[in-house]
């Protein structure tokens, strides 16, 4: 009876000892678990049991100590029964949470614990970052993407200064480039390549601006979502998986900076990752497209391309071209940027959208049928790359081909994205412009008028491609020789456009230089002349020095001192007008040579006839080196001067030029042209003065 006394006693006290351990084991493990960051401490359980890992770590532990306190109030066997029942939960918590005794294997599970905690903790900034970026919240999600990756460059660092194999990519300073954009005009006139012959007043150059914008869909945002991240440990290396990772946490802030538009710090995040990614990593390619696209916005059209080239070397190493919608869309890329870069470019831009073209339809046949949600956004992509053809044959001119691309574009965008889509507007404008060029008028206000319906619905009442389609109406309206109608949209189109991007901006200057030609045509050189000079004001203040716009408007304004008869001020516009042509397009262009001839015309008009030979001699020269001696401004300079010396009483030479301008004539235009007409009275009178 004593021993049995003596053995209660004893296994009381071992109890109570017990019970007070897995007590203040609790309260550690409690004290421990709240120190792990958190965002939102309302939700404090439900963020405990967020993540797998919890489950089987953290929560396991405190099903274990539950374990331990409930075998403290029984005997010490059934104790020692409830602890051996979750002998394989106690293995894997003390994987995760327990040093080992021996001091061999003690830095090796310490570190294990940390990399643990610390995994936890990035997953929890993921999913929080993740959900802020859904909501709209780019610049707080990027913050946080920005912590992440830091936090794991920082374990990374630690890990590789141990390895004597394997080194970290240093993460080198990023200097942003400034970018210097292209403000870009107007996309609903050509321009004029030659306007010396002519008293008409110029317009900018036509470009398609509207499509460098995030607005419309070309096919240029391949990827746009965040990355998911692997936060397994299966990976063969441990420090390869550990770079994918601050990869993926660097591309992820750069896409939350670049919807932010911090476009130079989007860049250096997608910089970063690309150096530290593994190589034949997934991420590659969509980095590639987003540092190339970046670059296309910021207009360096080089360097996006050199993006897009190696992102496409790379994809057709490891596949079948015709068979990966991926590289179409690579391609289609590569034939944007060319399109944007030069006319000179528009057959390599067309190569590249056929090949492109060419994998969508074997990929995906023929749009006819009954489609999914997804595929319809698949077919979708064939009405872009279709529309991107089509402005390639606006680019050159060919109205009737442009418009069989825009009209198989416009009914594939209308069945799969509806008739409120404003990829869909954007291509019924697109074709209203090529039937505008064609000159049928009603199907092209019909057109624009299409695109207005639904750019008010998408944007404001004020917004900038409203203010470019209504002016487009007006200029049709013009050419009706419906005046009235037309000045009162050119108004409205102003007042659009000064309401949505502000008094200083390249389109409000395209806009004033409409309007100014609308008044140079009716003749009223006083209000022409205001508004051209109001445009050059903006354009001097927002564009480069020598850009076309100001070329073109400074020649505008001394055709109007010309046509007033106030030579010496039209002189000076013409020749700041040439100074800026010769700084950016060299000495000798056709360009170049158009302007020393208006110049030599304005010298004869005031009567100094020394001069006006003189520049129309360059002109004539520079004219034969750049275009040929066929070419009709050639003939144009030889009327000119034959004129002149016709005055001076030199016959014989007059008598030369005017037979060479009508060889060169007769064989562009035909005998039944005007311009040979006149020509034959020019040699006529040479003859009759001759006595011939």
């Amino acid at each position: 009876i004593i021993i049995i006394i003596i053995i209660i006693i004893i296994m009381g006290v071992f109890n109570k000892q017990q019970q007070r351990n897995s007590t203040a084991t609790s309260s550690k493990l409690r004290r421990r678990n709240s120190s792990k960051l958190r965002f939102d401490t309302s939700n404090k359980n439900k963020n405990r049991g967020t993540s797998s890992r919890s489950r089987n770590g953290v929560s396991s532990v405190f099903r274990l100590v539950g374990h331990q306190i409930a075998a403290s109030k029984h005997l010490q066997q059934l104790w020692l029964s409830s602890t051996l029942s979750s002998s394989s939960l106690q293995l894997q918590t003390q994987q995760k949470t327990k040093c080992c005794s021996s001091q061999s294997c003690s830095n090796h599970d310490h570190h294990e614990k940390d990399e643990f905690t610390m995994l936890l903790r990035l997953e929890e900034i993921h999913q929080h970052a993740k959900t802020l970026y859904q909501n709209g919240d780019y610049e707080t999600a990027s913050t946080l993407y920005q912590q992440a990756a830091d936090i794991k460059s920082a374990s990374l660092k630690s890990l590789t200064t141990s390895s004597s194999v394997v080194s970290l990519p240093e993460k080198e300073e990023q200097e942003g480039e400034s970018p210097s954009p292209q403000d870009e005009t107007d996309a609903t006139t050509p321009a004029s390549s030659n306007t010396s012959e002519t008293t008409a007043a110029r317009s900018p150059p036509s470009s398609s601006y509207i499509y460098q914008r995030m607005d419309f869909d070309e096919g240029m945002h391949a990827y746009e979502d965040p990355q998911d991240v692997d936060f397994s440990s299966g990976s063969p290396s441990e420090i390869e998986h550990s770079l994918a990772m601050v990869s993926v946490f660097l591309y992820n802030a750069g896409q939350a900076k670049r919807q932010c538009e911090d476009f130079d710090g989007a860049a250096a995040c997608y910089e970063s990752a690309l150096r530290m990614l593994p190589k034949k990593h997934t991420l590659l390619i969509p980095l590639l497209h987003n540092l190339g696209q970046l670059k296309y916005r910021q207009g360096n059209l080089p360097a996006a391309v050199q993006y897009y080239m190696q992102a496409l070397n790379e994809q057709e190493l490891g596949t079948t071209p015709a068979q990966d919608l991926s590289i179409a869309r690579t391609l289609n890329c590569l034939g944007v940027l060319h399109y944007h870069s030069s006319a000179d470019q528009a057959s390599v831009s067309m190569e590249f959208f056929r090949r492109a073209l060419a994998i969508q339809t074997n990929v995906l046949g023929k749009d006819d049928g009954e489609l999914s949600e997804e595929g319809q956004r698949t077919h979708a992509v064939v009405a872009t790359t279709l529309n991107n053809m089509g402005r390639v044959h606006v680019q050159r001119d060919e109205f009737d081909d442009a418009l069989g691309y825009y009209e198989e574009a416009l009914r594939i965008r209308k069945l799969r994205l509806g008739s409120d889509s404003i990829d869909y507007a954007a291509t019924a404008f697109n074709a209203g412009q090529s039937l505008h060029q064609k000159g049928d008028y009603d199907r092209a206000i019909d057109l624009y008028k299409e695109f207005l319906r639904v750019a008010r619905q998408k944007f404001s009442q004020h917004h900038r491609d409203i203010a470019v389609v209504l002016s487009g109406i007006a200029q049709i309206h013009q050419e009706r020789k419906d005046h009235t109608r037309a000045l009162a949209l050119y108004q409205e189109s102003l007042e659009v456009g000064r309401a949505a991007l502000g008094e200083y901006h390249s389109e409000v200057a395209m806009l004033l230089n409409r309007i100014g030609n609308f008044h140079f045509e009716r003749e009223n050189l006083n209000a022409a002349l205001a508004a051209y000079q109001d445009g050059l004001r903006i354009e001097q203040r927002v564009l480069e020095e020598t850009h076309p716009n100001i070329i073109v408007t400074l020649s505008n304004i001394g055709e109007i001192y010309r046509q007033r008869n106030e030579f010496d001020a039209a002189i000076k516009l013409y020749g700041q007008a040439l100074e800026l042509q010769q700084k950016r397009l060299g000495d000798s262009h056709a360009d170049v040579a158009s302007t020393l001839n208006a110049i030599g015309l304005i010298h004869d008009q005031n009567s100094n006839t020394t001069q006006a030979v003189k520049f129309l001699q360059e002109a004539l020269v520079m004219r034969r080196t750049v275009l040929g001696d066929d070419h009709l401004d050639v003939s144009a300079t030889l009327t000119y001067l034959g004129t002149i010396l016709y005055r001076k009483n030199m016959m014989t030479t007059a008598m030369q030029l005017f037979s060479e301008s009508l060889r060169i004539r007769l064989a562009k235009l035909g005998k039944d042209h005007r311009d040979v007409a006149f020509t034959l009275y020019n040699v006529g009178l040479c003859h009759q003065l001759q006595g011939c």
